[in-house]
């Protein structure tokens, strides 16, 4: 008897022209253009704007996938030796929370590229997106 392979869930979708414009337009990394053009990727900002995120989805453009109800970011003081000082950002699905790897510093200094803040807080939150559907 062949083994059923399940088809994985999609669990966030991200409209990302929405995304971007509302990174773009909003203040939710710095008051001025200067600032949300400076804006720097670290564990701690990045939970910032995933808690953000968390609290406004269909704002930046995130529509959640079938029995996902909330959305989560926290930062892991607690964690072990490789979770310690991450960033752990998930959904709760039909109940049940599931989270992506732990980002850390490391991590996010590797979506970093040519661009303003705007553009690497766009692709450090499509990588989150991204790791979130693939814990499923």
């Amino acid at each position: 008897m062949e083994a059923q392979h399940q088809p994985s869930l999609t669990l966030v979708i991200v409209n990302q022209d929405q995304q971007q414009a509302w990174l773009t337009g909003s203040h939710v990394l710095g008051a001025d253009p200067e600032e949300r053009a400076e804006w720097t990727a670290t564990v701690e900002t990045v939970c910032d704007l995933m808690q953000a995120v968390a609290n406004n989805p269909a704002a930046f453009g995130w529509t959640f996938g079938d029995g996902v109800t909330e959305l989560f970011a926290q930062v892991d003081e607690d964690g072990g030796d490789d979770d310690a000082g991450g960033m752990v950002a998930g959904v709760k699905v039909d109940g049940f929370w599931i989270g992506c790897e732990p980002l850390h510093d490391d991590d996010l200094m590797r979506t970093d590229r040519e661009g303003s803040g705007i553009d690497l807080a766009h692709a450090v939150l499509m990588v989150i997106a991204d790791r979130i559907d693939r814990a499923y």
